[in-house]
């Protein structure tokens, strides 16, 4: 459903696209203070029928990943359904893949994930101006509006950039590509040689030489000898943490935020630099490089900061995508190169080498990548071997404690003695390395997350009570001083507590998603006690379906139908394993969108839980063969063949049973019964609930 923030108005109205609630709420209160009429709506259909049946929209913001109908797609069917109107996509992946094909398809501009909001209040303001004055397509002029953007190009500059030749053909291309450019990085208050070194040491990653060259050379009017530009360009990247040590603890120690930048060259600069570099490579440094650079520089510089990077990197993309862009036509070049190169010869064979080396290193991280894969290809194949051979001893001894049950049944001991082997045997191969190291690493990220999720919970609850505080004593003070009625309009007192309690309910809805998330994942983690316990068959579902989440919300809707909800003696965290496998085969068997039920009963002893999905089905030759260990339906790479296996070995030794029916093209439904009853003690269910004389846990 589409929702407005205000009432229709002549406004030009902005619609914005996106599958998650949250960044539509951020969205809305970005753009509140402007003169739009927003409106909202989680589904791409939705925004293409209003379009399509006429309805005013002078703008769209779409996400670019959302399930169903891609925001590329959107665009370029709001394209041809309404020429006229503005198409900006939201993206927090800007790969040079996307930029090429939306700028070739007409996008008129990109917004990358986290967006900076003055920068994005500003160039949705230039659009519609634009948009306005007839320098968009569809807007009624067309002809004239690329002589004008080609000439304010050359008076901001003094000359048309290489850069820009291929888009000159196209002019949304090169408005977009020109936004960008005066936005983030010719209107920046960065300093001028803060933002070329960066410009000019960045590009070293580039395969492509016009931004190395163009900028390496900018830096010689701002002072720079070919010297100093030749040992910045030459020197090496931050490798790992370590290397960023002492410019994190020069960013730490600095009283931020700063009020102006750093002075070129003192320590604090070098350091805010180092931490760029980082921040654009990526990796493990870059989420700290993040947090020192946000809490030193402050809200302003850091974001325009994040706007150059980002620019930087759309350059690169760009240049790549044409390689025939050649640094010969920029006035830069022609101006400084060849005195640079004069100064410092050793400049003009690293400009000549350029692009061999940067092949050369990408080549080399390839390999390595692939030295990488094929090392855990052989670690795989070692583990696989081991499993076969603890499947085989596993058999081997089932066997002989078959003979030997055969043989000595008179003999209890013995027999709970090979009955004890041959569970630790089982419980071995289930507790494989992998599952090992994995349940581990979730039970300290959950331990880790706990605590801060504690005390946020608890913080908004008393925000909460700080805002129904706030809003009585506004309340009496209006009735108390007529005066403040006129200040109480003018700001809108009333939507503003109103949307106030209202992000705070998101936030407190978002937080405790996460506390029985990470609670979910600690539960999961944990391995079992030695004793069966009495588990809570609706928990461990409940708990299933949160661990594998992320996985079942794109492809399908989920259904629930708890017959049966009571106590289930067995080990939680194996049959917790069992349902996890269930959903997630459902979720990938479903090849659009689908639905996955879940239903529960218990009859005759039994508690039994189906799996229901509308997926793809199983063939009735490979249905047999399902059970087998490594046998799997899937294409090669995206599945081991032990998911049900292990699920089938784990409902055999809780004494329960495991059935799969299925159905080419309309799904499959997995039962599992499991017994309402240790051997030995009293069923704890009938079909009517928890039989007389039984103890619920």
């Amino acid at each position: 459903m589409i929702a407005r923030t205000a009432p229709v108005s002549k406004e030009p109205v902005v619609l914005c696209v996106d599958d998650d609630p949250s960044t539509l709420s951020a969205l809305r209160r970005v753009l509140r203070p402007e003169p739009y009429e927003v409106v909202t709506t989680a589904t791409p259909e939705e925004a293409l029928k209003r379009i399509e049946t006429g309805q005013p929209v002078q703008l769209v913001i779409s996400d670019h990943r959302m399930p169903g109908m891609s925001g590329a797609d959107l665009l370029e069917r709001v394209r041809k359904a309404s020429p006229q109107t503005i198409r900006v996509m939201l993206t927090g992946f800007p790969e040079s893949g996307l930029v090429s094909y939306g700028l070739a398809h007409g996008i008129d501009w990109l917004i990358t994930k986290p967006w900076n909001d003055g920068a994005l209040r500003g160039a949705l303001r230039q659009l519609l101006e634009g948009r306005e004055a007839g320098r968009l397509p569809g807007s009624g002029e067309g002809a004239g509006a690329e002589p004008r953007l080609l000439a304010e190009i050359r008076r901001r500059l003094g000359f048309f950039p290489p850069l820009f030749e291929p888009a000159a053909r196209v002019p949304s291309v090169l408005r977009a590509l020109w936004l960008e450019a005066k936005v983030s990085y010719l209107d920046s208050t960065l300093p001028a040689l803060f933002k070329e070194k960066l410009f000019a040491y960045l590009s070293r990653f580039c395969a492509t030489p016009y931004a190395l060259i163009a900028h390496a050379c900018a830096l010689r009017p701002l002072g720079m000898s070919g010297r100093e530009i030749l040992e910045l360009l030459e020197e090496p990247p931050p490798a790992m943490e370590i290397d960023l040590a002492a410019p994190f603890a020069a960013l730490w120690n600095a009283p931020g935020p700063l009020k102006g930048w750093p002075e070129p060259g003192t320590e604090l600069d070098r350091s805010v630099f180092r931490c760029a570099v980082a921040l654009f490579r990526g990796g493990a440094k870059a989420e700290r490089g993040r947090k020192e650079l946000r809490r030193a520089l402050g809200v302003d510089g850091y974001t325009r900061l994040q706007a150059l990077l980002a620019y930087i990197g759309l350059c690169h993309a760009w240049s790549e995508g044409h390689p025939e862009i050649v640094p010969d036509g920029d006035a830069r070049v022609v101006a400084h190169r060849a005195a640079l190169e004069a100064e410092e010869p050793r400049l003009a064979e690293f400009f000549a080498t350029h692009a061999e080396r940067v092949r050369r290193e990408r080549n080399r991280v390839e390999d390595k990548l692939l030295d990488v894969i094929s090392v855990l290809r052989g670690r795989e194949a070692a583990l696989r071997q081991a499993q076969d051979q603890l499947e085989l001893r596993v058999r081997e001894r089932t066997a002989e404690l078959v003979r030997v049950n055969a043989a000595l049944r008179d003999d209890i001991a013995a027999r709970k003695r090979a009955e004890a082997e041959r569970d630790r045997l089982t419980a071995q191969l289930l507790q494989g390395q992998k599952l090992q190291a994995i349940g581990q690493l979730s039970a300290g990220i959950a331990h880790e997350i706990n605590n801060p999720v504690g005390y946020i919970l608890s913080n908004l609850t008393a925000l909460k009570e700080y805002l129904a505080d706030l809003s009585r004593l506004l309340r009496a003070g209006q009735k108390a001083d007529p005066a403040l009625e006129r200040p109480r309009v003018e700001i809108d007192a009333e939507f503003m507590l109103d949307d106030f309690g209202k992000a705070l309910e998101e936030t407190r809805e978002g937080a405790e998603r996460i506390r029985d998330i990470v609670r979910g994942l600690r539960d999961f983690s944990h391995a079992d006690e030695g004793e069966r316990m009495n588990a809570d068959l609706r928990e461990l579902i409940e708990d299933s379906l949160r661990i594998c989440w992320n996985e079942l919300k794109y492809k399908a809707d989920v259904k629930r139908d708890y017959g049966y909800a009571g106590p289930v003696p067995c080990y939680p965290r194996r049959v917790g394993q069992v349902f996890v496998n269930l959903l997630v085969n459902a979720a990938q068997a479903i090849e659009e969108r689908g639905e996955i039920r879940v239903s529960t009963r218990a009859e005759g002893g039994w508690a039994e839980i189906r799996v229901r999905d509308t997926g793809r089905g199983i063939s009735p030759e490979a249905l047999p063969r399902i059970f087998e260990p490594f046998f799997t339906t899937k294409p090669v790479g995206e599945g081991t063949g032990l998911g049900l296996h292990v699920a089938y070995k784990i409902v055999r030794a809780h004494g329960g049973e495991i059935e799969v029916t299925s159905k080419v093209g309309e799904g499959t439904e997995v039962s599992v019964r499991l017994p309402l009853s240790e051997p030995g003690g009293p069923a704890w269910a009938t079909e009517d609930g928890p039989r007389e004389g039984g103890k619920q846990p």
